[in-house]
């Protein structure tokens, strides 16, 4: 399965009987964000002559892209045209599908069941364009994650703690608005932190914990804090910022999906994506149909 995300294409093998393992890109690392290259032509066909590559050693290949290309085709980036010139390049044995935020969130939650055998778990999932909240009917997609802070922290013209505080209020704006606009129910109880959650965890030393709401919030506001004292944010590398954005992030969206009583569980050990839940989901199916 090919994950093809906002911030880069990464593949995974399934293990049976319930795992998977990444493989590296084979020009190594992680391939490039499908939603750069597939308005070029020179582009898609190098990056399906590595889908031909990669389909000799498997038994079919499942291409899935997500929000980044689902934004790009939405602001008119990229055409359906685009795309269609793309599939006709893909190997016989791949697949390409456009995955709705809905089903990335059913497949993000299908595999956390399995590494958290506990079923009473909500779900925060963060991406780079995307992020998926809540639990079996009731899952939601917040069309926005931390691409929009970073893009505004990159080019902040103002003095460097008016233009933190102004993405942070970017941020609880888009909140409300998709508040208003989805009504999603309150998130309660235990909720299983995944994606890049776990980098915002692992970051900031609280990888492994358990925390309240307001444990959470202090954590990500001494951290937010910290940034802002800092005058002169030209020394910042992109690692700095992307905490940045992803920690203002989350102070906006916690206080205003989750109640008060939420306990926030940071597992290295639940550290899955939508492709385990996608093979999943496919070998049951292939169970079923099988004579």
């Amino acid at each position: 399965a090919i994950d093809c995300g906002s911030g880069g294409t990464r593949v995974w093998q399934w293990l049976p009987p319930g795992d998977q393992v990444r493989l590296p890109w084979p020009a190594g690392g992680r391939g490039p964000p499908l939603s750069a290259v597939i308005r070029c032509e020179a582009a898609r066909q190098a990056f399906a002559s590595v889908l031909v590559q990669l389909e000799k050693n498997s038994n079919g290949i499942f291409v899935g892209a997500t929000a980044g290309l689902r934004h790009a085709l939405e602001l008119g980036d990229i055409s359906q045209a685009d795309v269609a010139a793309f599939r006709r390049l893909l190997p016989a044995r791949c697949e390409l599908q456009i995955i709705s935020a809905l089903d990335e969130a059913r497949y993000e939650l299908k595999a956390l069941r399995v590494k958290a055998t506990d079923d009473s778990f909500s779900m925060l999932s963060m991406g780079g364009k995307s992020m998926q909240l809540g639990t079996e009917g009731a899952l939601f997609s917040l069309p926005f994650a931390m691409h929009l802070g970073l893009a505004e922290l990159r080019q902040a013209k103002s003095p460097w703690p008016l233009a933190v505080a102004a993405v942070g209020d970017l941020y609880q704006k888009r909140c409300e608005e998709e508040l208003a606009r989805q009504q999603p129910p309150v998130i309660e109880g235990k909720v299983a932190c995944i994606t890049d959650v776990l980098d915002v965890a692992k970051a900031l030393h609280f990888l492994g914990e358990e925390l309240s709401v307001r444990e959470l919030m202090d954590v990500l506001d001494a951290c937010i804090s910290g940034y802002k004292l800092k005058e002169e944010p030209s020394s910042f590398i992109d690692k700095d910022l992307i905490l940045l954005a992803r920690s203002l992030l989350l102070r906006a969206v916690v206080p205003q999906f989750c109640s008060q009583d939420c306990t926030f569980f940071f597992r290295d050990d639940w550290s899955v994506n939508w492709t385990l839940g996608y093979f999943l989901e496919a070998t049951a199916a292939f169970t079923q149909t099988s004579p």
